[in-house]
C-alpha cells in the first residue's frame, strides 16, 4: 500500500508541474552516484553439530536419540555505491549518446567446526558429540583424531562469493513532445561470477594397528560463470521541469561465434597428504599423495532480457550559458536467467558412477537503491 501511495504522489507530481522542451541544442553531461544492492545471496554450505544420546544398562547400550543442528551460512553481497556517467549532444528534435555503469563486490566467510566432548546428563545418559558440514549437497562428517579431547577433527572451512557487472548502451534519441523522448540503441553487459569453497581437516590415529596415521585432507572447488552478452534496446523518457523519469528494456543476446557464448568453468579437487610411521621404529613406513582433480567447462548461448528504471526529482540552475541540474532519485535494474557459478554436488551417494557431478545455475539478478543526481547543459555547445 505504501509503494502504490508513493507511485500515486510522484505521478501526479509529473502531472502538475510545467513542462519544457528537452533538446536545445548542445551537451549535456551527466553523473549519478548511486547506492546499490544486488539481491545475490548465496546459500554457500551449513554448520552441523551431530549428537547421540544413549544410556547404558544391564541390558546394553540404548539410543535415545540420535539428530543433528545445523546453521546456514550465506553469503550477502554488500551494498556498493559506484558512478552512472552519460554524455549526449543534442539538436533539434534529435540527441545521441552514451551511458555506462559498472558493480563489483564481493564476501567471504571462514570458520571452525570444533566437536565438543561427550557431556553426562543428570539422567545419567551420555551424550556424544559429532562435527559435520554441509556442503555440495552433502553432510561431511569430522574425521578421526586421537590427538582431540573429542576424538574427531576440527573442520575448517572458507568461502567467497564475488560479482561484476559493466553494463553500456549508445543511443539516437528523438524527442516526441515537449515531456516526451523515446531512444533506440544498443546495449551490451558483461557478468562474472566466481565463487569458492574449501574445508580443510587433519586425520590422525594412533594406535592404527601397528602403525601411526596421519592425514591431512582438502576438499575445494573454484568455479566461474562469464557472460557477455549485445542487443538492441528500447528506451522512454518523461520529462517535467523538476521530474524525469527513465524506463528501458533490451533482450540481450551472447554474440553467435562460440568465441564469446556464455563461459562457466571449474574445479573440484580432493587433495589427501598422508604420512604412515611406525609405532615401533617411530620412523615413517610410507608416503602417499592423492590429488584428485574433476574439472568441468561449458559453452552456452543464452537470452538475458533486462530492463532499469532511473526516477529523479532535479531542480534546474541556469548560470551564464548552461542549465546545471541537482537532485536525488531511485534507480532499480534486473537481468534475467544470468548464468552463475556452477557447483560440485553429491545429493546421494559420493560415486561418479552414481549422482556426483557438476550443475550449472542460473539466478535473476536485480539492482536497487538511491542516487544523487548532478548534470549540466551546455546551450549552443561547448
Amino acid at each position: 500500500m505504501k509503494k502504490l501511495t508513493a507511485i500515486s504522489g510522484l505521478i501526479l507530481i509529473v502531472l502538475l508541474t510545467p513542462m519544457h522542451a528537452q533538446n536545445q541544442k548542445g551537451w549535456n553531461v551527466e553523473a549519478n552516484l548511486m547506492h546499490l544492492t544486488t539481491d545475490f545471496n548465496q546459500h554457500m554450505l551449513s554448520e552441523c553439530m551431530a549428537y547421540l544420546t544413549a544410556d547404558f544398562d544391564s541390558l546394553g547400550f540404548h539410543v535415545i536419540e540420535n539428530d543433528r543442528d545445523c546453521d546456514k551460512v550465506f553469503l550477502n553481497l554488500p551494498t556498493k555505491t559506484i558512478i552512472m556517467s552519460e554524455i549526449s549532444y543534442a539538436w533539434d528534435l534529435w540527441r545521441i549518446g552514451v551511458r555506462a555503469w559498472y558493480f563489483n563486490s564481493f564476501d567471504e566467510e571462514l570458520d571452525q567446526i570444533t566437536t565438543p566432548t561427550p557431556v553426562e546428563n543428570k539422567d545419567g545418559s551420555i551424550t556424544f558429540y559429532r562435527g559435520v558440514i554441509f556442503i555440495w549437497l552433502h553432510h561431511l562428517g569430522a574425521l578421526a583424531n586421537t590427538l582431540e579431547e573429542s576424538g574427531w577433527s576440527d573442520i575448517d572451512w572458507q568461502t567467497k562469493n564475488s560479482l561484476t557487472l559493466w553494463t553500456a548502451e549508445t543511443y539516437i534519441a528523438q524527442t516526441l513532445s515537449k515531456q516526451y523522448e523515446m531512444r533506440i540503441g544498443i546495449k551490451v553487459a558483461d557478468i562474472v561470477n566466481k565463487q569458492t569453497i574449501e574445508t580443510k581437516q587433519w586425520a590422525y590415529v594412533n594406535p592404527y594397528y601397528q602403525y601411526i596415521w596421519d592425514n591431512r585432507v582438502t576438499l575445494s572447488q573454484k568455479a566461474e560463470a562469464r557472460t557477455l552478452v549485445i542487443g538492441p534496446y528500447v528506451g522512454f523518457i518523461l520529462n517535467t521541469k523538476y521530474v524525469q523519469a527513465l524506463i528501458q528494456g533490451a533482450p540481450l543476446f551472447t554474440p553467435p561465434h562460440k568465441k564469446y557464448w556464455s563461459d562457466m568453468y571449474g574445479n573440484w579437487d580432493d587433495t589427501d597428504k598422508i604420512d604412515v610411521d611406525l609405532i615401533e621404529t617411530d620412523s615413517l613406513y610410507y608416503k602417499i599423495y592423492y590429488d584428485g582433480d574433476f574439472p568441468f567447462r561449458a559453452q552456452v548461448r543464452k537470452l538475458i532480457p533486462a530492463g532499469d528504471i532511473n526516477v529523479k526529482l532535479t531542480y534546474p540552475i541556469e548560470y551564464k550559458n548552461m542549465v546545471i541540474r541537482l537532485g536525488v532519485g531511485v534507480f532499480g535494474a534486473v537481468f534475467l536467467n544470468v548464468p552463475i557459478a556452477p557447483i560440485w554436488q553429491v545429493p546421494d551417494r559420493w560415486s561418479w558412477r552414481g549422482t556426483t557431478h557438476w550443475k550449472t545455475r542460473e539466478k535473476d539478478l536485480t539492482f536497487y537503491g538511491w542516487t544523487i543526481h548532478l548534470s549540466i547543459h551546455w546551450k549552443g555547445g561547448i
